[in-house]
Protein backbone atom coordinates (compact mmCIF):
# COMPACT_ATOMS: atom_id res chain seq x y z
CA UNK A 1 0.00 0.00 0.00
CA UNK A 2 2.86 2.34 0.64
CA UNK A 3 3.99 1.88 -2.93
CA UNK A 4 0.58 2.94 -4.20
CA UNK A 5 0.56 5.95 -1.89
CA UNK A 6 4.03 7.07 -2.96
CA UNK A 7 3.28 6.65 -6.63
CA UNK A 8 0.38 9.15 -6.79
CA UNK A 9 2.41 11.66 -4.76
CA UNK A 10 5.56 11.25 -6.87
CA UNK A 11 3.73 11.72 -10.21
CA UNK A 12 2.29 15.15 -9.28
CA UNK A 13 5.69 16.13 -7.84
CA UNK A 14 7.47 15.21 -11.11
CA UNK A 15 4.76 17.05 -13.08
CA UNK A 16 5.27 20.12 -10.84
CA UNK A 17 9.04 20.07 -11.50
CA UNK A 18 8.37 19.79 -15.26
CA UNK A 19 5.92 22.72 -15.13
CA UNK A 20 8.47 24.85 -13.23
CA UNK A 21 11.12 24.07 -15.89
CA UNK A 22 8.71 25.09 -18.68
CA UNK A 23 7.76 28.33 -16.90
CA UNK A 24 11.41 29.18 -16.31
CA UNK A 25 12.18 28.65 -20.01
CA UNK A 26 9.22 30.89 -20.98
CA UNK A 27 10.47 33.62 -18.67
CA UNK A 28 13.89 33.55 -20.27
CA UNK A 29 12.44 33.68 -23.77
CA UNK A 30 10.08 36.46 -22.71
CA UNK A 31 12.94 38.56 -21.38
CA UNK A 32 14.87 38.23 -24.62
CA UNK A 33 11.88 39.09 -26.81
CA UNK A 34 11.22 42.12 -24.59
CA UNK A 35 14.54 43.50 -25.86
CA UNK A 36 13.31 43.47 -29.47
CA UNK A 37 11.04 46.33 -30.52
CA UNK A 38 9.12 46.49 -33.80
CA UNK A 39 9.14 50.00 -35.26
CA UNK A 40 5.83 50.49 -36.97
CA UNK A 41 3.14 52.81 -35.67
CA UNK A 42 0.78 55.30 -37.31
CA UNK A 43 2.61 58.32 -35.85
CA UNK A 44 5.96 57.36 -37.37
CA UNK A 45 5.33 54.76 -40.06
CA UNK A 46 8.21 52.89 -41.60
CA UNK A 47 7.11 53.92 -45.09
CA UNK A 48 9.51 55.03 -47.82
CA UNK A 49 8.55 56.56 -51.17
CA UNK A 50 10.83 55.96 -54.15
CA UNK A 51 10.46 58.01 -57.35
CA UNK A 52 11.43 56.55 -60.73
CA UNK A 53 11.81 58.64 -63.89
CA UNK A 54 12.55 56.64 -67.02
CA UNK A 55 12.54 56.79 -70.79
CA UNK A 56 10.82 53.86 -72.57
CA UNK A 57 12.72 54.63 -75.78
CA UNK A 58 15.90 53.37 -74.05
CA UNK A 59 14.40 49.91 -73.49
CA UNK A 60 16.53 46.87 -74.23
CA UNK A 61 14.48 43.76 -74.99
CA UNK A 62 11.41 45.79 -73.92
CA UNK A 63 12.83 46.44 -70.44
CA UNK A 64 14.04 49.66 -68.82
CA UNK A 65 16.14 49.54 -65.65
CA UNK A 66 16.11 52.68 -63.53
CA UNK A 67 17.44 53.75 -60.12
CA UNK A 68 15.15 55.80 -57.87
CA UNK A 69 15.86 59.52 -57.72
CA UNK A 70 16.37 59.40 -53.96
CA UNK A 71 17.44 57.10 -51.15
CA UNK A 72 15.38 55.77 -48.28
CA UNK A 73 14.89 57.86 -45.14
CA UNK A 74 14.83 54.88 -42.78
CA UNK A 75 17.74 56.30 -40.76
CA UNK A 76 15.67 59.30 -39.65
CA UNK A 77 12.60 57.13 -38.99
CA UNK A 78 14.65 54.77 -36.82
CA UNK A 79 16.31 57.74 -35.08
CA UNK A 80 12.87 59.17 -34.19
CA UNK A 81 12.49 56.12 -31.91
CA UNK A 82 15.91 56.70 -30.36
CA UNK A 83 17.75 53.98 -32.29
CA UNK A 84 20.25 53.78 -35.13
CA UNK A 85 20.64 51.53 -38.14
CA UNK A 86 23.21 49.57 -36.12
CA UNK A 87 20.42 48.54 -33.71
CA UNK A 88 18.39 46.88 -36.49
CA UNK A 89 18.18 43.11 -36.04
CA UNK A 90 15.51 42.38 -38.65
CA UNK A 91 14.12 44.23 -41.68
CA UNK A 92 11.61 43.07 -44.27
CA UNK A 93 9.35 44.76 -46.78
CA UNK A 94 5.67 44.22 -45.93
CA UNK A 95 3.92 46.00 -48.81
CA UNK A 96 4.61 47.88 -52.05
CA UNK A 97 2.17 50.01 -54.03
CA UNK A 98 3.07 51.68 -57.30
CA UNK A 99 1.36 54.59 -59.08
CA UNK A 100 2.15 57.30 -61.59
CA UNK A 101 3.80 60.16 -59.72
CA UNK A 102 3.80 62.91 -62.35
CA UNK A 103 2.71 63.69 -65.89
CA UNK A 104 -1.01 63.09 -65.36
CA UNK A 105 -2.92 65.65 -67.44
CA UNK A 106 -6.46 64.86 -66.36
CA UNK A 107 -7.89 63.83 -63.02
CA UNK A 108 -9.67 60.90 -64.66
CA UNK A 109 -6.55 59.56 -66.37
CA UNK A 110 -5.25 56.25 -65.12
CA UNK A 111 -2.26 56.56 -62.85
CA UNK A 112 -0.18 53.84 -64.46
CA UNK A 113 0.75 53.89 -68.10
CA UNK A 114 -0.95 51.59 -70.59
CA UNK A 115 2.40 50.53 -72.01
CA UNK A 116 3.81 49.27 -68.66
CA UNK A 117 3.43 45.49 -68.73
CA UNK A 118 5.32 44.33 -65.66
CA UNK A 119 7.74 45.49 -62.99
CA UNK A 120 10.21 44.07 -60.53
CA UNK A 121 11.98 45.90 -57.69
CA UNK A 122 15.26 45.60 -55.81
CA UNK A 123 16.91 47.48 -52.97
CA UNK A 124 20.11 49.15 -54.08
CA UNK A 125 21.27 50.73 -57.31
CA UNK A 126 20.97 47.65 -59.55
CA UNK A 127 19.24 44.33 -59.96
CA UNK A 128 22.13 42.86 -57.96
CA UNK A 129 20.50 44.04 -54.72
CA UNK A 130 17.94 42.05 -52.73
CA UNK A 131 14.69 41.54 -54.64
CA UNK A 132 11.65 43.03 -52.88
CA UNK A 133 9.08 42.39 -55.65
CA UNK A 134 9.67 39.72 -58.29
CA UNK A 135 8.49 40.34 -61.83
CA UNK A 136 4.73 40.64 -61.99
CA UNK A 137 2.14 41.97 -64.42
CA UNK A 138 0.81 45.50 -63.92
CA UNK A 139 -2.55 46.89 -64.95
CA UNK A 140 -3.29 50.50 -65.85
CA UNK A 141 -5.14 51.40 -62.66
CA UNK A 142 -4.98 54.23 -60.15
CA UNK A 143 -2.49 52.23 -58.10
CA UNK A 144 -1.29 48.66 -58.07
CA UNK A 145 -0.14 46.65 -55.07
CA UNK A 146 2.79 44.38 -55.81
CA UNK A 147 3.34 40.94 -54.35
CA UNK A 148 6.22 41.32 -51.93
CA UNK A 149 9.14 38.91 -52.08
CA UNK A 150 9.89 37.31 -48.72
CA UNK A 151 13.42 38.68 -48.59
CA UNK A 152 15.50 39.54 -45.54
CA UNK A 153 16.82 43.09 -46.18
CA UNK A 154 18.42 43.56 -42.76
CA UNK A 155 22.00 43.98 -44.00
CA UNK A 156 20.92 46.51 -46.66
CA UNK A 157 19.04 48.61 -44.08
CA UNK A 158 21.95 48.39 -41.64
CA UNK A 159 24.44 49.51 -44.33
CA UNK A 160 22.88 52.96 -44.78
CA UNK A 161 20.49 54.91 -46.98
CA UNK A 162 19.83 53.08 -50.23
CA UNK A 163 17.99 53.79 -53.46
CA UNK A 164 15.67 51.25 -55.07
CA UNK A 165 16.01 49.81 -58.55
CA UNK A 166 13.06 49.02 -60.80
CA UNK A 167 12.98 46.96 -63.98
CA UNK A 168 10.00 48.09 -66.06
CA UNK A 169 8.70 45.93 -68.87
CA UNK A 170 7.16 48.03 -71.67
CA UNK A 171 5.32 47.14 -74.87
CA UNK A 172 5.71 50.56 -76.51
CA UNK A 173 9.15 52.09 -76.82
CA UNK A 174 7.92 55.18 -78.68
CA UNK A 175 7.03 56.93 -75.41
CA UNK A 176 9.49 59.56 -74.25
CA UNK A 177 9.12 59.77 -70.48
CA UNK A 178 7.49 58.00 -67.58
CA UNK A 179 7.21 58.52 -63.83
CA UNK A 180 6.40 55.83 -61.30
CA UNK A 181 6.17 56.24 -57.55
CA UNK A 182 6.61 53.22 -55.28
CA UNK A 183 5.41 53.36 -51.67
CA UNK A 184 7.22 50.71 -49.65
CA UNK A 185 6.34 49.71 -46.09
CA UNK A 186 9.00 48.07 -43.92
CA UNK A 187 8.79 45.97 -40.78
CA UNK A 188 11.89 46.82 -38.79
CA UNK A 189 12.92 45.34 -35.46
CA UNK A 190 15.61 46.84 -33.26
CA UNK A 191 17.43 45.48 -30.24
CA UNK A 192 16.98 47.64 -27.16
CA UNK A 193 19.69 47.84 -24.51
Amino acid sequence: MRTRLLRPISIPFIALIGLFAVLTACDTAGTESDNTITLNDPATPTTVTYEFEYNPSTAVNNEVGVVSSGNDNLGSIIASYGFSRGDVVSARVTSITISRSAGTTAATASKLYDYVQNVEMYLGDSDGGPVIAAQQPVQSTLSTPLDVADTDVTSTVQAGASPAFMVIGVNNTNESQGFIEATVDYRIEVQSN
